[in-house]
C-alpha cells in the first residue's frame, strides 16, 4: 500500500485514459471567474483536477447519481483539501439547481450512458447561463475498435459513439447550438489505450507500471495523426437564442 501511494504521488492517477482525457479537456475549460457544474462526475477525478486549476473565487460542483461515486469524490476532496469543490448526489435528468446558474456545464463522457441523451442535454442547458458554455465529450464510433466492445459494455456505453454531425440534430432538439468541436485520442493515444485496455486488462499491476510510459507515448499524437482516426470528440455549445 505504501509503495502504491508513493507511485501515485510521483505519477498521479494510473488510469491511462483519464489522464489523456484531462490533457484534452482542460483546453476547453475557463478556469477564471467561473461557476462550473460537472454533470456526471463519477469518482470526482476530473472535478478535483478542475478545482486545483481554478482561480479568483471560482468553484466547481460535481453531481452523480451513484452514492458510492459521490462518497469517493468527497474523500478525494478531503485528501487534497479542495475548498472550492463540492459534490452532491443528483440525477442529471432532474437537477436541483435554478435556471441560469452556471457559467460552464461539463458533460464529460456522460451522455453515451443515458437512454435519453436529448433530455440530458436539455436539462443541462436549463441550468446554463444564457452566455455560458457547455462542454461535452463523447466516444466516437472508432472507440470500440481500440478499447474493445467488452470494455465499452462493462462501463455502460449505450451507444457505439457520436460524430460532430450527430450533434446538429441533438442540439436542435435540446435548445443548443454548436460553437466548435475537436476530435481527440488520436492514433498514438488510441494505440496506447489498445495495449492498456485490451492486451493488459487482466494484469492490473503491469497496467499500473506501464501507464506512465504509455502516457508519454500518447503525446506522439502531435507528430502523427492520420485523418479519420480518433476515439474521442469534444464539442462546445451555447444556448440557442431561439429557445432562451
Amino acid at each position: 500500500m505504501k509503495m502504491r501511494k508513493i507511485y501515485k504521488f510521483i505519477f498521479g492517477d494510473t488510469e491511462l485514459h483519464s489522464r489523456i482525457r484531462w490533457r484534452e479537456f482542460k483546453k476547453h475549460i475557463e478556469f477564471k471567474n467561473s461557476k462550473i457544474l460537472e454533470a456526471g462526475c463519477g469518482n470526482g477525478f476530473m472535478t478535483s483536477r478542475i478545482a486545483k486549476e481554478l482561480t479568483d473565487g471560482s468553484q466547481v460542483i460535481g453531481i452523480d447519481l451513484c452514492s458510492d461515486s459521490i462518497e469517493h469524490a468527497n474523500e478525494l476532496k478531503e485528501r487534497h483539501a479542495l475548498s472550492n469543490a463540492y459534490f452532491s448526489r443528483q440525477d442529471l435528468l432532474r437537477l436541483e439547481f435554478a435556471n441560469d446558474t452556471f457559467d460552464q456545464v461539463l458533460c464529460l463522457d456522460v451522455i453515451e450512458h443515458i437512454v435519453d441523451d436529448v433530455a440530458a442535454l436539455k436539462e443541462a442547458a436549463r441550468v446554463l447561463k444564457n452566455d455560458g458554455i457547455m462542454v461535452i465529450s463523447v466516444p466516437t464510433p472508432q472507440y470500440n475498435t481500440f478499447f474493445g466492445k467488452d470494455f465499452a459494455d462493462k462501463i455502460g456505453h449505450l451507444r457505439t459513439g457520436y460524430t460532430h454531425k450527430d450533434f446538429n440534430a441533438l442540439f436542435g432538439r435540446a435548445g443548443l447550438k454548436m460553437v466548435d468541436f475537436k476530435y481527440d485520442t488520436l492514433l498514438s493515444s488510441a494505440c496506447c489505450c489498445y495495449v492498456y485496455y485490451r492486451l493488459l486488462s487482466e494484469y492490473p499491476r503491469i497496467c499500473s507500471l506501464l501507464s506512465p510510459v504509455l502516457y508519454l507515448l500518447s503525446f506522439l499524437d502531435v507528430l502523427f495523426s492520420p485523418a479519420g482516426i480518433a476515439c474521442g470528440l469534444v464539442v462546445r455549445a451555447k444556448k440557442d437564442k431561439v429557445f432562451v
